[in-house]
């Protein structure tokens, strides 16, 4: 026996008792939402994604974070698909969905929501021109004694522009570009990653960059310390925090910082 359904319950509360069944798929609207809608290379893009129980039941929907959760996320570029959904296990399971609570159910008409930085994760700087942002939440088909297999996304877009930068950014961006690709291929804890930061934070200071130069000095001596253990390389990472914090109150990547300055107090 074969069925489609998502993974989310419907749920009915009777004395306290929780019970369930599958819920029908579009239960779920998507809205999607950026913090602009041109920006320079490298310039912070926010994403904000809502999900929206339309349903006339309760719902569980999966945490819409940018990682470390199913929903996936695409990014096309001239109609070609330039970064894809991450990969995950096609069967996740024999159970038949998602316990849900009361503390965990999301009613009719509510919305479970988050933003992050999407722009963390994908390098869009060669990307001039018109991007599109795609998020599917994962599809399951159901299969008698084998549990839950990928089917397919429910999916929902949005665009931006990616414009070329002022011709006094043009240094400070190719640095950056050094920086952004060393991190990506995962090198964070690298010297050029920092010689190419204090470049910019020394010689471009009021570059639309500077933001991002604080926060990714603090999380390179962050990962310096983690490898190294030297208390000034702790100190660096703190001082360069509080800077941040200090100097730019309105930054996109504040959220992102908070999160840093978590990892660092753990130490």
């Amino acid at each position: 026996m074969t069925k489609t359904i998502i993974l989310l319950l419907a749920s009915v509360f009777i004395n306290d008792a929780l019970l369930s069944q599958p819920s029908e798929h579009e239960s779920l609207s998507i809205i999607l939402q950026t913090n602009k809608k041109v920006y320079y290379p490298f310039e912070t893009i926010v994403l904000t994604t809502e999900f929206k129980n339309i349903s006339k039941g309760n719902q569980w929907y999966y945490e819409p974070k940018i990682v470390g959760t199913p929903v996936q996320y695409k990014i096309y570029y001239k109609r070609k698909e330039i970064h894809p959904y991450s990969q995950f296990d096609e069967i996740i399971g024999k159970g038949g969905g998602r316990e849900i609570s009361e503390e965990t159910a999301i009613k009719p008409g509510l919305s479970k929501k988050s933003s992050g930085v999407i722009s963390k994760y994908f390098d869009l700087s060669k990307c001039y021109g018109i991007i599109t942002i795609e998020i599917g939440y994962p599809k399951f088909t159901f299969i008698e004694g084998q549990g839950e297999k990928l089917s397919g996304h429910k999916t929902a877009s949005t665009t931006v522009k990616i414009i070329k930068e002022p011709a006094e950014e043009t240094i400070p961006v190719q640095l950056f570009s050094e920086t952004v690709s060393r991190l990506l291929g995962r090198n964070g804890y690298d010297d050029k990653v920092k010689e190419s930061l204090e470049k910019i934070l020394n010689e471009y200071p009021n570059s639309y960059l500077i933001d991002q130069v604080y926060y990714f000095l603090t999380y390179y001596y962050y990962q310096a310390y983690n490898n190294e253990h030297k208390p000034e390389q702790l100190e660096a990472a703190k001082k360069y925090l509080a800077d941040f914090f200090q100097r730019f109150p309105q930054s996109a990547y504040r959220e992102e910082a908070k999160g840093l300055e978590q990892m660092i107090r753990g130490l």
